[in-house]
């Protein structure tokens, strides 16, 4: 048993597969000087309760034969006669943690703590991770292209040249491409085009045939201008139309029989991302450097969930990815060859081609980085990064330079430009930095998430340096169309199972939960649900608690339409004193009423819930009181006379000092008289005082509707309207700038504003 066991241990190629209860430690009990080592062996069959006897000398002579090379190196057989008895080593349990002082256990072949093992031991332990073909954690770096950054030729070139330069730097480079998208409006998708052939055929619409040709058309183009060497070109297209030939007959069959399988659809639609990490492939060799693509449907095998997504079975893939670089010699080739694999694609256990469903191509980059246990992963986009709140919406939001995985988490689900939670969890389990890039802008640093998220410095993005305050909030997101769905009765009070009644009911009627809140009274249960999604669920609502509401046990079934949630995201605010005050209080004095309330005891994510058309200047005003000056005030001036004049040069003279000195962030965002206006374009912030009387003798006409619309559009928390005319005619429409929540300075003597009814009308 002893003899079989060491020559398994020597033998192994593969690491134990995660998720696995297979998985086996084996370390040192007693005497020091036995060095922990992994068992390698891919069965449990000689690991399970066994026990091993490896001697310092033992150790040694493993230590050697891995830095010769893998099984069939010279000297390696030869070396296995060296162990010799000593002390027990034996087989444990115990999964190690995805923490920074705990070696990964389910992919990589190292051992437990090595940040706390002595120099030589984990020299040793560090060459007998090298028995892996593939070499887990030995510098990989996985960088992942989307459609767009793969759109045309240039743009392919760029994304193989970031490759090359990574790997001539020593960095062992894995690249992970989606199908090729599009540069310019108006071109073909590929992934579309595969789609909408699908659908075709399977409806018998003979113009699925045209889709195959745009597939052709686009990819000989670009072919043509990326292989400068002619076998190359010769080599993809003969590969290309291979495949394009059987899809045309499956789609032929599809059309025949009027229908189609997921199976079939997974099939075809995969067709993309198999193109293009060949044709990238061959680009590098054409640029003189050694690549190779990866089918990801020859190394991933997948499950489905239950939640509609896909389960990565790794024993298996680990398997396969480590037969593929035995074959190949990838693993040997190192930092000397680009390897470039399909995203989106895989396979069932039973061989079947399918897809890694929403966000596919990330997955697959963060899959194949935790079983490479890389170093880094790169998301290349079309973006900066993470931003502080949607700067479609918010001028001032700020890229994030880090986020941890649970503010990412929180943040993708509001709808916010992260990746997508089941797309973090591979990475998470070794604790793998991902950060978000611009192909487009590669200077900019992009977002980094990890686990490794502290508190920002004072000087950093994110502080607002007015009030000294370290921004706890990490960013803030919004769902835009959602109804509230509130239940209630005296009868729910004390009840076991109400909730549970109240939620299943919601899901058989095909509803999704946004947000939850619930008093402790138990004498209401609120919920949000989409705004198209609420009359099936307060019918289903009804239906359920039918007598219950005739026996007044449940007063009703009420829903509040057109509303809004805000969430505030951040790992800082947990145990944090005033974080919910100052959110409130941004709230309070943009004068936006809060319909209801949620935070989970992780205290990552404050939710609220407010009306739709108070959403914007609710995220504004928030946005602002973390990241901007305490107090920001967009100003609209009718009257730019003589005193109009000199009440903006007064403002251009104290602009610094009112942020500096006060806290008070002034913009003036628009200027009208009676002939003409001017108002901020869509990137500006406020109207440029030194140039405005330049501008403003070119404005449009003016139009007091719009000045007025524009100032309460402008974003900030606080609006403030200055008179400085005498018109009676501007005088009337105080009122309606004071029942919109415009507040109103004037020196106007005509203004009216001695009588009361202005006032009451207002009110």
């Amino acid at each position: 048993r002893k003899t079989r066991a060491t020559e398994t241990l020597l033998a192994a190629r593969r690491t134990l597969p995660s998720s696995s209860s297979d998985q086996r430690l084996v370390f040192a009990r007693s005497p020091p000087s036995y060095t922990p080592v992994r068992c390698l062996s891919r069965s449990r069959k000689y690991c399970e309760n066994k026990t091993l006897k490896m001697s310092s000398s033992a150790m040694h002579a493993l230590s050697t034969a891995a830095a010769v090379g893998p099984r069939g190196a010279p000297g390696l057989r030869a070396r296995q006669q060296q162990f010799s008895s000593g002390s027990a080593v034996t087989a444990s349990r115990s999964r190690a943690p995805a923490a920074a002082s705990a070696v990964p256990v389910d992919l990589g072949v190292r051992a437990v703590a090595a940040d706390k093992m002595a120099p030589a031991a984990k020299a040793r332990a560090d060459a007998a991770a090298s028995l892996s073909p593939v070499g887990r954690g030995s510098g990989w770096e996985v960088h992942k292209f989307g459609g767009t950054c793969v759109g045309s030729s240039e743009r392919i070139s760029g994304s193989c040249d970031l490759l090359i330069e990574s790997s001539k730097k020593g960095i062992k480079t894995f690249g992970v491409v989606s199908a090729m998208g599009v540069a310019n409006k108006g071109e073909p998708k590929v992934t579309d085009c595969l789609i909408n052939a699908t659908e075709m055929a399977s409806a018998r619409n003979p113009a699925y045939a045209d889709e195959l040709v745009k597939l052709e058309e686009k990819h000989r183009t670009t072919a043509t201008q990326l292989l400068t060497d002619a076998a190359e070109f010769m080599a993809y297209m003969d590969a290309f139309m291979n495949e394009l030939q059987d899809l045309k007959s499956m789609l032929k069959a599809m059309a025949i029989a009027g229908t189609s399988t997921q199976a079939f659809a997974d099939f075809v639609v995969g067709h993309g991302e198999l193109w293009t990490a060949r044709l990238c492939a061959a680009t590098i060799r054409c640029k003189g450097f050694d690549a190779q693509w990866i089918d990801a449907r020859d190394v991933l095998v997948v499950t489905d969930a239950d939640d509609g997504s896909v389960d990565v079975d790794y024993e298996r893939s680990n398997a396969n990815l480590d037969k593929l670089f035995e074959d190949t010699g990838h693993g040997a080739a190192g930092h000397g060859r680009v390897l470039i694999a399909t995203g989106f694609i895989a396979r069932t256990p039973d061989g079947v081609p399918t897809t890694l469903r929403r966000n596919g191509s990330d997955y697959s980059a963060t899959i194949f980085g935790a079983m490479l246990i890389a170093d880094q992963i790169s998301i290349w986009t079309d973006v900066d990064g993470v931003y502080s709140a949607d700067p479609r919406t918010v001028k001032e939001a700020v890229c994030l330079k880090s986020l941890s995985y649970n503010e990412a988490w929180e943040l993708s689900y509001f709808g916010a430009n992260v990746l997508h939670p089941r797309t973090t969890l591979p990475a998470m389990r070794y604790s793998i930095p991902i950060t978000l890039r611009n192909f487009f802008n590669q200077a900019a640093p992009g977002t980094s998430i990890s686990d490794n998220c502290k508190v920002v410095a004072a000087d950093s993005v994110g502080v607002n340096r007015e009030s000294d305050m370290i921004n706890y909030v990490k960013g803030l997101a919004t769902i835009d169309d959602v109804c509230l769905i509130n239940v209630e009765g005296t009868g729910m009070v004390g009840v076991p199972g109400t909730a549970n009644a109240v939620f299943q009911t919601v899901k058989d009627a095909g509803c999704n939960v946004v947000m939850i809140s619930q008093a402790s009274s138990e004498h209401s249960i609120c919920f949000a649900v989409r705004s198209h999604e609420a009359a099936g669920a307060v019918d289903a609502l009804n239906k359920r608690f039918e007598k219950a509401i005739a026996a007044g046990r449940i007063k009703e079934v009420s829903v509040i339409k057109d509303c809004a949630i805000l969430a505030a995201v951040g790992q800082n605010m947990c145990q944090t004193h005033g974080v919910c005050a100052k959110l409130f209080e941004a709230l309070a004095t943009a004068t936006v009423n809060v319909v209801a309330i949620s935070q989970g005891c992780s205290e990552y994510n404050i939710t609220v819930v407010v009306r739709k058309k108070d959403i914007t200047k609710a995220l504004n005003a928030v946005h602002g009181r973390f990241y901007l000056s305490k107090t920001v005030l967009s100003v609209g001036i009718v009257g730019p006379g003589l005193v109009g004049q000199t009440l903006l040069r007064q403002m251009k003279e104290q602009l610094a000092e009112l942020k500096t000195e006060y806290a008070v962030d002034l913009r003036v965002v628009a200027i009208t008289g009676n002939a003409r206006m001017l108002l901020t374009g869509d990137s500006d912030l406020a109207i440029d005082l030194e140039k405005w009387e330049g501008a403003y003798q070119d404005a449009p006409a003016a139009d007091m509707e719009q000045f007025t619309q524009h100032v309460q559009d402008s974003g900030a928390p606080n609006q403030v309207i200055i008179d400085c005319s005498a018109s009676e005619v501007v005088a009337g429409h105080y009122k309606d700038w004071l029942k919109r929540g415009i507040n109103v300075v004037t020196p106007n003597k005509k203004s009216e504003l001695g009588s009361t009814a202005i006032l009451q009308g207002a009110a």
